[in-house]
């Protein structure tokens, strides 16, 4: 039987590390655990300065489009937001400490689960079919604090008391340390793929003329028009993480396997931030190409500072961002602190908002 009652009183442990070793080897030597997920500050930045590793796993949600599941048992009685509701409410506890997380879930939501909940129906057939929304409770996580190169090993001590899992930790990582050598990085084996995007040339025409229509005749005043691109490749998904990380660092990566499939992300916004009764958001709109010599680096800076295109459509997602936060903020007290700032990353430059 499942309830959403609170968890038994537990004895939790931070630990930091006498050494320090980074979160991404650290994630090597527990990846294979079943659910282990990773989520990465590969570039260290104000934004990017934690990484967090999820280990040993004791409650998992499944949100699928016709049923819902807890620990892999079909729950009818009871939504996936209610449970969710429930069972946070009964086990709220303050993180007093300066680490981002000290208990609690990571997981991820699709696109289609707040289209959903919004009741908006879509016009593209789904290209994959992976659950709504998981989130998975994590008995054990391992912080790296980037800036300060510190780590800190905290266990629950639900699965299994805190001690244990603690020093089965420490010894595990002394051991994997005394043995994993870095090897030299081979030549690189092309891996040919094949892409494939949603949308035709012409169609994809047709659409931009749609939505032209639609915003001359004041039925929308902004879209955001992507497509899906369907990539085929014989490429591992963890190399093709570890390549990302390397090539494109973000400060807000992660690897989340769940078996057969594995999501990955290099992403440079900063969705939601939520400490101390106070949430912060960062939208990113507008882009260029960062340059092949200083000069022309500087001038693809300057051109994204001063391009009025820019500011105007970041100066929309501002006001429709504004309003959301309205409905669940203090009225009044939402503000904008900073307007457009011009971000570096490693193949780009990105206009941001604060």
């Amino acid at each position: 039987s499942h309830n959403t009652s609170s968890l038994p009183r537990h004895h939790r442990i931070i630990h930091e590390l006498d050494d320090y070793v980074p979160a991404a080897r650290l994630f090597d030597c527990f990846r294979d655990e079943p659910n282990c997920v990773f989520l990465d500050s590969s570039l260290v930045n104000d934004l990017g300065r934690f990484s967090i590793i999820g280990r040993l796993p004791y409650l998992k949600l499944i949100k699928e489009a016709d049923r819902f599941t807890v620990n892999g048992i079909t729950v009818t009685d009871c939504s996936f937001e209610d449970y969710l509701r429930a069972f946070l409410d009964s086990n709220r506890e303050p993180n007093e400490t300066e680490l981002p997380m000290v208990s609690g879930a990571i997981g991820y939501f699709t696109y289609d689960y707040g289209r959903k909940l919004q009741g908006v129906p879509s016009s593209q057939p789904e290209a994959i079919s992976i659950p709504d929304a998981i989130l998975t409770f994590y008995d054990f996580l391992i912080i790296e604090d980037c800036l300060s190169q510190k780590v800190y090993l905290i266990a629950n001590g639900i699965t299994c008391d805190a001690e244990t899992q603690i020093s089965d930790a420490v010894q595990f990582i002394d051991v994997f340390r005394s043995v994993s050598i870095v090897e030299p990085a081979p030549g690189r084996i092309p891996f040919p793929i094949q892409v494939r995007p949603n949308f035709e040339r012409e169609a994809y025409k047709q659409t931009i003329d749609r939505m032209i229509r639609y915003i001359v005749e004041g039925d929308i005043y902004i879209a955001n028009m992507t497509q899906q691109l369907v990539i085929q490749s014989a490429k591992n998904p963890y190399d093709v993480f570890c390549d990302l990380r390397k090539n494109n660092p973000s400060p807000f990566g992660g690897y989340l396997d769940y078996g057969d499939f594995q999501i990955i992300c290099a992403s440079p916004e900063r969705f939601l931030n939520m400490h101390g009764g106070c949430v912060r958001t960062r939208p990113i709109k507008g882009t260029r190409k960062r340059g092949k010599t200083p000069e022309e680096d500087l001038m693809m800076r300057q051109e994204l500072e001063q391009s009025e295109k820019d500011k105007s459509e970041l100066l929309m997602i501002v006001d429709l961002e504004r309003n959301d936060l309205n409905r669940v903020c203090i009225p009044g007290s939402v503000k904008v602190t900073e307007l457009f700032t011009v971000e570096t990353y490693a193949t780009v430059f990105h206009l941001v908002s604060d």
